[in-house]
């Protein structure tokens, strides 16, 4: 009998290392299916499942969810002008250059062709702005195989209270054909959040626009400037969600903004021009186009026909977080140089002062 025991004990722990085997070959199989073989993102089988449970965990648990949509500037005179190799070898380093600046939570999926989603659980649109505007650096700053400077451009969305994934994806959409409309190579936000929705009671989530020092870009004008639009774009926002002002009620501070970014912008393109700025023909049509977008609220609240929900949307985040701190961005190189750095600080404190 004991021959038998030990013959069926072996087969036994072999049953169980075939079975270990086949468990973990299933498993490789089902992440494969789910991988996109040329980059190695999860592919778009994965996305539709995973963003459907990542939507309903955070309406669920009442936790911020953002998603980030990315599309690589021009790909196709890269596949025209280089083959379809070179172009699968650009989406590759495309990738790698995505992933050197993901967070463990954030999931990074093959949208379709040259578009990427990045899903950031538990981030709001504040933080996924900053997230956004790390991933556009890092792939304008890479060293891709063709030996050609790459960009992308990238949309980004917060999933509002209540809201479907088919509707959050029409938004990050919509807010990446603006990044492309608006010069490409730069971040464009969609409005509406919802996490202040999801502040416990009896907390209030404000926006707060805090100026640092690694917003200077060089120039004392255009820096003394900026400061001050953050001024009085802060204190526009501060006294309409405290005082919860009508729209007409506003208007003062807000003509005051107005008239700030007016010559803030003409003082700038000036300044861009005497640089010699490559980029600065696009720069000025995007400011011509936030000018008009101004005007269209200026006359939508005379009508009493603009809430303040849109006002501090275009202010704090057309106005600050997408233009100045992520399209401006794109000029300071032309004024951080050794020379041009020295002083900086003292420079903008003395033309905030006169």
């Amino acid at each position: 009998m004991a021959p038998k025991t030990a013959r069926g004990a072996a087969r036994a722990d072999r049953d169980a290392t075939i079975i270990v085997a086949l468990r973990a070959r299933i498993a490789e199989l089902e992440r494969e299916s789910m991988t996109d073989a040329l980059t190695g993102a999860w592919n778009r089988r994965y996305l539709d499942r995973m963003l459907k449970t990542e939507t309903a965990r955070s309406q669920r648990q009442r936790q911020p969810l953002s998603v980030v949509l990315c599309d690589i500037d021009h790909f196709k005179q890269v596949n025209d002008t280089h083959g379809h190799p070179a172009g699968d070898a650009v989406l590759q380093d495309f990738v790698r250059a995505l992933a050197s600046c993901l967070r463990e939570s954030d999931i990074l999926c093959r949208w379709g062709g040259e578009e990427f989603l990045l899903c950031a659980p538990g981030t709001s649109r504040a933080g996924a702005l900053p997230l956004a505007e790390k991933l556009r650096a890092s792939v304008a700053g890479h060293g891709f195989s063709t030996g050609k400077p790459v960009t992308a451009s990238f949309g980004v969305a917060e999933l509002r209270l209540g809201e479907d994934t088919a509707s959050l994806l029409e938004r990050v959409d919509r807010a990446l054909y603006e990044a492309k409309a608006g010069g490409r190579n730069c971040v464009a936000v969609a409005p509406g959040e919802s996490s202040d929705a999801f502040e416990p009671a009896g907390r209030r989530s404000l926006i707060e626009l805090a100026w640092r020092d690694d917003y200077l870009s060089g120039e004392a004008t255009i820096d003394a400037q900026h400061q001050e639009l953050f001024r009085l774009a802060d204190a526009l926002i501060d006294r309409s969600l405290r005082q919860r002002n009508r729209p007409a009620e506003l208007m003062p501070a807000f003509d005051v903004l107005l008239g700030h970014i007016e010559r803030h912008f003409g003082d700038e393109e000036r300044v861009l021009a005497e640089h010699g700025y490559a980029e600065l023909a696009p720069h000025r049509q995007i400011h011509q186009s936030l000018l008009k977008r101004a005007a269209g609220l200026r006359a939508a609240a005379a009508a009493g026909e603009m809430i303040v929900g849109t006002l501090i949307e275009f202010v704090a985040f057309d106005i600050v977080a997408t233009h100045l701190l992520s399209c401006d961005r794109h000029f300071f190189p032309l004024f951080r140089t050794p020379r041009g750095t020295r002083g900086v600080k003292a420079a903008v404190s003395a033309a905030a002062a006169a």
